[in-house]
């Protein structure tokens, strides 16, 4: 199976189970569109992923998703958004995990509990880092 395949099964398969899940208490789901929020500005590796799942979701649950950047405050702003939804399954979030990893140390009052107030569904991609300089500088690892 393709990469780009495995992230929109995998994403399919993981809203379904979730949808499945508040199913139980709210009857038919989904009724409505769902929100994918995204806390970081569009254009990024994690609203590239949140517009690569949206299409494909869209299909499989039969309602629109709509992706809705919410960048600002280091994610914040949109972990607030989603952590103070209705938790009815309609506003989900689709974020870059070392927000949830590091903003409860890095701030004071980040409006949100990663613990408390998110459940993890999936995970959909990782994203290497690399660290580059120019070609003609003399330097090819860290330690020169």
């Amino acid at each position: 199976m393709q990469r780009r395949q495995w992230i929109m099964s995998t994403a399919a398969a993981a809203v379904a189970l979730f949808a499945g899940h508040s199913a139980l208490a709210q009857g038919k789901f989904p009724e409505r569109s769902i929100t994918l929020v995204v806390p970081s500005a569009p254009g990024g590796t994690t609203d590239f992923t949140a517009r690569l799942i949206a299409e494909p979701l869209s299909r499989a649950l039969g309602q629109p998703v709509v992706v809705d950047n919410k960048p600002g405050a280091s994610g914040n702003i949109g972990n607030q958004i989603v952590a103070k939804a209705k938790p009815d399954g309609y506003t989900l979030l689709l974020a870059y995990s070392g927000f949830q990893v590091g903003n409860p140390h890095l701030f004071k009052r980040t409006g949100w509990d990663p613990i408390k107030d998110f459940a993890p569904v999936s995970m959909l991609t990782r994203a290497p880092q690399v660290l580059a300089t120019r070609a003609n500088l003399p330097a090819n690892n860290v330690r020169n």
